[in-house]
């Protein structure tokens, strides 16, 4: 079997090279074929050069360097439509929290031939009280099970869920539940979610905010529901214009505003976006 294990970096000089030999020594003990992909997404360290000087020393190892920081879910998404050559990919990250020594188990749980995803269950994983909330009230919108909430990133996914990708056309927001709504035969493992060695997460309350509004829109207000929304905008106008009643002209400034509001989130950040890169990976 041939794997691809694709690692989405960001400002990780620090930790790359000990993350690059530590998962090297992992797939030594792997029987497959692997081939690395480093995505460098717009690191403003020396993150570009690091990859440089592992890409020299392997010719399984390959990058790809976006010219701005277009985020983890946006180079994921696009990066996958060109890895339909492998039976699997390997998502991981590169700053040491998601361990190597578990890709073997992800590869034996695939092997069975029972699975065409296998997820890092993750065992425990520190988050404040506010993030929990926020997760809580998100997974409540977005009609999640709460078990998904123990579900990582670091994953395997077969060429059968590529596929799938490749037939979307507008990148979903949140990759992990994205990917989890693609499959049917899920397999899981169990791991642990290492504290970092280097750096700060670039991730913080806000930014899971806003992921969180994106992703409720994503799945919940497909576009026949936001055109119904503006008929039934239109149609409260329209009594309103021939009533003085105050309900109405309440009414109709409120569903204005999320009308406008989700076309505006639908216009603004999920539109076709053209990606500036340089690459060593052959598509």
């Amino acid at each position: 079997m041939d794997g691809l294990i694709i690692a989405p970096c960001h400002n990780e000089s620090e930790s790359l090279k000990k993350f690059n030999d530590i998962l090297l020594d992992n797939l030594k003990k792997i029987n497959s074929n692997f081939e690395i992909l480093y995505l460098n997404d717009g690191s403003t360290d020396d993150t570009q050069n690091v990859i440089y000087e592992i890409c020299k020393k392997n010719r399984k190892i390959n990058y790809i360097n976006f010219k701005k920081n277009y985020g983890k879910n946006k180079i994921l998404f696009y990066t996958l439509r060109y890895s339909l050559d492998f039976d699997f990919v390997i998502l991981i990250d590169s700053d040491l929290q998601h361990d190597p020594i578990y890709i073997k188990d992800l590869v034996n749980k695939f092997k069975d031939g029972k699975h065409d995803t296998v997820i890092g269950l993750r065992k425990s994983y520190k988050e404040t009280k506010v993030v929990k909330f926020l997760k809580k009230i998100y997974f409540f919108f977005c009609g999640l099970s709460t078990d998904q909430e123990h579900f990582s990133d670091y994953r395997l996914i077969s060429s059968k869920i590529i596929k799938k990708v490749v037939n979307i056309n507008i990148y979903p927001p949140f990759m992990r539940h994205f990917l989890d709504s693609l499959s049917l035969r899920k397999g899981f493992i169990s791991i642990d979610i290492r504290d970092r060695e280097y750096g700060t997460s670039k991730f913080n309350v806000f930014k899971l905010i806003i992921l969180g509004l994106k992703s409720i829109i994503y799945l919940k207000f497909n576009k026949k529901k936001i055109i119904s929304l503006i008929f039934f905008n239109l149609l409260i106008f329209i009594i309103t214009f021939f009533s003085n009643n105050i309900f109405y002209y309440i009414a109709s400034t409120l569903v204005s505003i999320i009308s406008f509001y989700l076309i505006a989130i639908k216009i603004l950040f999920f539109k076709k976006e053209i990606f500036f890169y340089q690459s060593s990976f052959k598509k």
